[in-house]
């Protein structure tokens, strides 16, 4: 297991909004020195605030809370996995794909996958732990020890414009945010999405 890549790969407490759409929280490279299936992975959440309603409800298609998903070139690419439910009162997850999915001895990528709720609260804290031998195949399991992926930190506050940086007579403005924005649908912000005044 790994963050390599992922939004929270390079630091603790990465942004997540209430909401959220699916958002990669562990990167899973599976190989078997055979063909054999992959059979589940069990996930621990955790984190300072965390309870089972910061994620959104567990479903059997994309809009659950907790899923896995395969790999598409780096990238997202399609629901392999949900589960059932929590275990127990607990916050321990197991994700069963349905039909079992063949794996082999060239690296499978798969994404343990997070949807926050609209109920979760600023500052709560995420953090997937998947455990020794939470990875459960039918010639194996794994890791040899629990991986803990980099937090997740519920960011409920909107972006707001921090500063307006311009020269008199120049055409050009620079416009500074508290967060990372992007356009809605993705993308880079520019001069027609502002109305200056």
């Amino acid at each position: 297991p790994s963050t390599i890549g992922l939004q929270n790969g390079y630091a603790m407490n990465a942004p997540i909004k209430a909401s959220s759409n699916p958002t990669a929280i562990v990167k899973l490279s599976i190989t078997a020195s055979t063909t054999a299936f992959l059979q589940a992975i069990t996930v621990n959440f955790s984190g300072t605030g965390f309870s089972t309603t910061t994620l959104a409800n567990i479903t059997s298609n994309s809009s659950s809370g907790v899923a896995l998903y395969n790999d598409s070139g780096g990238n997202l690419g399609s629901l392999v996995a949900t589960s059932t439910g929590w275990t127990a009162t607990t916050s321990n997850i197991t994700l069963t794909p349905q039909p079992l999915i063949s794996i082999n001895t060239s690296a499978s990528i798969f994404y343990i996958v997070v949807r926050t709720s609209a109920a979760a609260t600023n500052g709560t804290q995420i953090i997937a732990t998947v455990p020794t031998n939470g990875v459960i195949t039918s010639n194996g399991n794994g890791p040899t020890s629990g991986f803990s992926a980099n937090s997740f930190m519920v960011d409920t506050a909107a972006p707001a414009i921090t500063s307006v940086n311009g020269n008199s007579g120049s055409a050009n403005l620079t416009v500074n945010f508290s967060e990372p924005v992007q356009k809605y649908g993705g993308g880079n912000l520019t001069a027609s999405q502002f109305t200056f005044v």
